[in-house]
């Protein structure tokens, strides 16, 4: 299983997408998700030896002062603009064979919800929340090839989904407890990304709707 990188943001950030991504499946939270979080993961140290105020957002518009995580303006020119979406939406961006397709906070609601999907003929299972801000993505089959339906649960975070063979399942695709305890759902390809960088890397990018 490969290590997780838990990036914790006090709002909206800024995350950046590439063609070839760190080999971190990376999950992206805020407050009150981030607090259990924090008490099983490694914190990055403040004392980086630079004065410099890292609880102050940087990215603001010189003149305007304009909020870069909701204001359209872009630091770097961007040679395509996607305009089907707004350009700060945040989005969990998935890409299959090479192929991307974007799944918006908006399709789900306060609570945890799963949409079952298929996207490059492979069936996955986005689980998310607008309240916890987060969205996470599975393969629906395992490695012994049995194909998994998952419900939502609320209200027993880090467990977010389960099936019904009594399995509970964390943000991070691992059952914590029921017959497949220890077992490891298999991860697509996954970005938390602004709309404008996911439309400018997928061009073709398919929106979940």
């Amino acid at each position: 299983m490969k290590p997780f990188l838990v990036i914790f943001v006090s709002a909206y950030a800024l995350a950046s997408c590439v063609k070839d991504p760190l080999p971190y499946n990376a999950f992206q939270t805020v407050t009150p998700t981030d607090q259990w979080l924090v008490s099983k993961a490694k914190v990055v140290s403040l004392n980086t030896e630079y004065n410099r105020p890292y609880n102050v957002y940087p990215y603001t518009e010189p003149l305007t002062k304009a909020d870069y995580r909701k204001d359209p303006f872009l630091i770097f020119p961007v040679d395509f603009i996607d305009e089907r979406l707004s350009r700060k939406e945040r989005i969990l961006g998935v890409t299959i064979n090479e192929e991307g397709k974007a799944y918006r906070f908006k399709s789900f609601g306060g609570t945890v919800s799963v949409i079952h999907d298929q996207f490059q003929d492979e069936n996955i299972v986005i689980a998310g929340s607008n309240d916890l801000n987060f969205m996470v993505a599975f393969k629906t089959h395992l490695e012994n090839g049995s194909e998994m339906t998952f419900q939502a649960l609320n209200d027993e975070f880090p467990a977010i989904m389960s099936d019904a063979e009594g399995n509970r399942w964390d943000v991070f695709g691992k059952a914590l407890d029921g017959p497949r305890k220890g077992e490891q759902l298999i991860m697509p390809k996954t970005c938390m990304s602004y709309w404008f960088a996911w439309g400018a890397f997928y061009r073709d990018s398919e929106i979940y709707n």
